[in-house]
């Protein structure tokens, strides 16, 4: 039984198919999934190229490559709307 039930709804569980992937990346991916999944609150968010390269620390040719490689793997979704504004969604929630 868990006795830190609020550390539990803040909590993400990731299956193991996501586990494995993320074991097998590279330090760029890893800190922006890392950053991505800190941002999900359940519902899809804006995260600019600008923000999330300030966040992670990545130029913006590896940062967009990181992306790229998320979006393959399908841990993170990118949804339509403006090419200034990007919205992500981590996808395996």
């Amino acid at each position: 039984m868990r006795t830190n039930l609020r550390r539990a709804e803040s909590s993400i569980t990731l299956s193991a198919a996501v586990l494995s992937q993320l074991k097998s990346m590279s330090a760029g991916p890893l800190r922006v999934y890392i950053y991505l999944c800190s941002c999900y609150a359940g519902q899809p968010f804006l995260a600019s190229i600008p923000e999330l390269a300030a966040a992670t620390g990545l130029a913006r040719r590896a940062l967009i490559s990181a992306l790229k490689i998320l979006r393959d793997g399908k841990l993170i979704i990118r949804l339509s709307g403006r090419r200034s504004d990007n919205c992500f969604r981590n996808g395996s929630l």
